[in-house]
């Protein structure tokens, strides 16, 4: 009886998951449109427009758009990403077979925390 329930309970739960996740994608992007032409309308410039766009998304309590094919890191961080990416392999490649056991583990679930904290 009580796992009847329990299925019955779970059988519509991905399919509002999926809907409320939709809904929240059309919510960001109404808002963000809305805002972004509203200050093209008043003359705004590009740059401008679309912080005015992310920082109605900011009072909205949804995530900012990204700006996409903005390079805003400099050489001397992209040097300094080579190096920790080469010293993280050189690490991993010492480590015992118990240390990589732990080390998956942490990882794996600090990516089920960020796609917790995503939704």
């Amino acid at each position: 009886m009580l796992r009847a329930a329990l299925n019955a309970a779970n059988d519509g739960l991905l399919a509002d998951y999926e809907r409320r996740l939709k809904e929240k994608e059309v919510r960001q992007a109404n808002i963000y449109l809305s805002e972004y032409f509203a200050a093209r309308a008043d003359g705004k410039e590009q740059y401008v427009t679309q912080g005015a766009a992310n920082n109605a998304l900011t009072r909205a309590a949804l995530p900012r758009v990204a700006e996409q094919g903005v390079n805003s890191m400099s050489q001397r961080d992209r040097e300094v990403f080579a190096v920790e990416a080469q010293l993280k392999e050189r690490i991993r490649s010492e480590m015992t077979a118990e240390e990589l056991e732990q080390l998956d583990m942490l990882e794996g679930m600090e990516r089920r925390e960020k796609g917790l904290k995503g939704t």
